[in-house]
């Protein structure tokens, strides 16, 4: 299993790297069944074929407390280790406050990444 998610990773990197638009990030926070606490982060991009594409990129749980720097910094990691910090378009969510703390921590830190 663990080798086909990492074909899997593989060919969604390269679909990703070649993207012909912005890559956009939507990401969402819930609870799940036994209350942990799960960020789910989606990327949407134009592949190089000119097809619109909606990938799962990331499935974190979320320690501690959800607002300010927690959520930034699991968004900044994913953001660091898909390489999209060049072709970074806009971010889709709601607007729940603890998204608002969490772009603006995004836009304070200092860098792409952490």
């Amino acid at each position: 299993m663990k080798r086909q998610y990492k074909a899997y990773k593989q060919r969604v990197k390269k679909n990703v790297s070649e993207a012909q638009s912005k890559i956009y990030i939507s990401c969402d926070l819930w609870t799940s069944i036994n209350d942990l606490l799960i960020l789910i982060v989606i990327f949407y991009y134009v592949d190089k074929n000119g097809n619109i594409r909606r990938t799962i990129i990331s499935i974190k749980e979320v320690d501690g407390s959800h607002i300010r720097e927690n959520l930034s910094v699991l968004i900044l990691i994913v953001i660091k280790e898909w390489s999209i910090q060049d072709n970074l378009g806009y971010f889709i969510m709601d607007n729940i406050e603890n998204n608002d703390i969490m772009m603006k921590s995004i836009a304070l830190s200092k860098g792409p990444c952490p």
